[in-house]
């Protein structure tokens, strides 16, 4: 609908629309998040080609999908973010989400609290192996910052299509890691957002200490324990743009 919209003439905002995109976007806003009513594919490629995303999806959003040979049960994947992350290339990914295994699984001890040669990142390329193509299709290597080791501040660069996340990027602080490993998702702007039912492993190692690694408890939140312990992982992706 063309016309008299005061806010899209002053905003310059196209397509043009009866109730323009401000209102748009509150009225995604004010709702709750929600299973999408499309398939995780569906919502991948709009993400990956609208110039406003949410105008039609909010952070906390979530597909149910069938995991590959290899992962047990169904994956429930989150919308954490919008406009976050960096690919390879230094371009800015339109969205970021969160991979949870429903039925359980990817339970193992990290064996190091080095970040380069932890299980955490040893295994993420079997995990890229094993996801289902709508996410194999859609995710961008995406750049992350990890400390070196608990020992060690030092920032390690590594880019992969799947990645854990840090302390700072669910907690929104170092209390425990070193400082320099991302930014919080808004996802976990709410706190209950952090619990998911299950005590799961962060990429951050623990600051100070050569054989602890953080992960988040799920009955305390934020904490550090020995890297023998075996917790769940919990994995992140971000969107490739096709937009040029």
């Amino acid at each position: 609908m063309e016309g008299n919209c005061n806010y899209c003439e002053l905003l310059g905002t196209k397509p043009h629309c009866g109730n323009c995109r401000i209102m748009r976007v509150q009225s995604v806003e004010c709702r709750v998040p929600r299973q999408v009513d499309c398939s995780l594919g569906e919502m991948l490629e709009y993400i990956a080609t609208s110039e406003y995303p949410d105008e039609r999806f909010m952070v906390g959003d979530y597909a149910i999908v069938q995991s590959c040979a290899g992962i047990k049960g169904k994956l429930k994947v989150i919308l954490a973010d919008f406009n976050h992350d960096i690919d390879e290339n230094g371009a800015t990914s339109p969205a970021t989400f969160i991979i949870i295994g429903i039925d359980g699984g990817w339970n193992f001890g990290l064996a190091s609290n080095k970040w380069e040669t932890s299980e955490l990142h040893n295994r993420l390329p079997l995990f890229e192996k094993m996801l289902p193509k709508e996410i194999s299709e859609y995710a961008a290597v995406t750049a992350k910052k990890t400390a070196t080791s608990g020992q060690n501040s030092t920032l390690v660069d590594t880019y992969n299509k799947l990645f854990p996340l840090s302390e700072i990027e669910v907690c929104g602080g170092n209390y425990y890691s070193f400082p320099g490993e991302g930014e919080q998702y808004a996802l976990f702007n709410n706190q209950r957002a952090r619990s998911l039912g299950f005590s799961w492993w962060l990429r951050s190692p623990f600051k100070n200490y050569g054989s602890y690694s953080c992960y988040i408890n799920s009955e305390t939140g934020y904490a550090y324990s020995l890297v023998e312990k075996e917790y769940r992982a919990v994995l992140g992706f971000s969107v490739k743009s096709k937009l040029q």
